[in-house]
């Protein structure tokens, strides 16, 4: 993959529960926007859906996810299914990913990242804690 010249501009990067989108409007709805997790044990995963808009796109290419681990190395990745085209400097491009499962092996800050091609252009951190063990 190949750096982007000029990235795109990021209007939003959010990490929700659910996300949906209107019939007669096509407007999104957010539900739940969040920065962390808890969880009762480790190893796990959670589901989450996450939701950006961008603008200023120039080429074409398509938008992809990336988890590190506390360590800052990569443990889980995702690429949306359709490329993002240049619509001029004032079009926006929605876009969401639902359903996602992100691995969590263990408490700690994590980072998703934003990818357009090889280029980083968003980080979302989000922490990670344990509520308690289980079974107890």
């Amino acid at each position: 993959m190949q750096k982007l010249e000029v990235p795109p501009h990021v209007n939003a990067f959010l990490v929700c529960r659910e996300i949906f989108q209107d019939k007669l409007t096509g407007e999104y709805i957010l539900v739940g926007p969040t920065n962390g997790f808890t969880a009762p044990e480790f190893p796990c995963a959670t589901r989450v859906a996450i939701y950006g808009d961008l603008s200023e796109v120039r080429g074409e290419y398509f938008p992809a996810l990336r988890l590190l681990d506390p360590d800052g190395d990569p443990i889980w990745s995702d690429r949306a299914p359709r490329a993002l085209n240049d619509v001029g400097p004032l079009g926006h491009h929605h876009f969401v990913f639902h359903g996602s499962m992100l691995p969590l092996p263990r408490p700690g800050r994590y980072d998703l990242l934003l990818m357009a091609g090889a280029t980083e252009i968003a980080r979302q951190g989000l922490e990670v804690s344990q509520t308690g063990v289980a079974g107890r």
